[in-house]
């Protein structure tokens, strides 16, 4: 819960949490199965923008500082080419291009 900057809202339920602190909360509960690998699709769907980069920047901070592996789905190009190291862009099943974002 520090990790994700909800300890303060420990005893919150889940329900009464905005969209933000919902994600950092479910981030927060894969976090404490100790997974070394976190799958995530559209982890910024139905956010505004800056909770968006606030949800982004702490999945760009778990993977410097605890070495997570995040693997994402993101339909925004921007976001993806700025967080991601490696990409694979799809349309209607196919893959069209796949590489490290300076590649892009």
């Amino acid at each position: 819960m520090d990790a994700t900057e909800m300890a303060a809202k420990r005893d919150k339920p889940l329900a009464t949490l905005s969209g933000g602190e919902r994600q950092r909360a479910w981030i927060a509960m894969a976090l404490a199965q100790k997974t070394a690998l976190l799958f995530l699709d559209e982890p910024t769907t139905f956010l505004d923008l800056y909770h968006q980069y606030e949800v982004l920047d702490l999945l760009a901070r778990l993977n410097r500082s605890q070495g997570l592996t995040i693997v994402m789905v993101l339909h925004d190009l921007n976001q993806a080419l700025r967080y991601s190291h490696h990409l694979i862009v799809m349309n209607d099943g196919a893959i069209k291009a796949e590489g490290s974002r300076l590649q892009f």
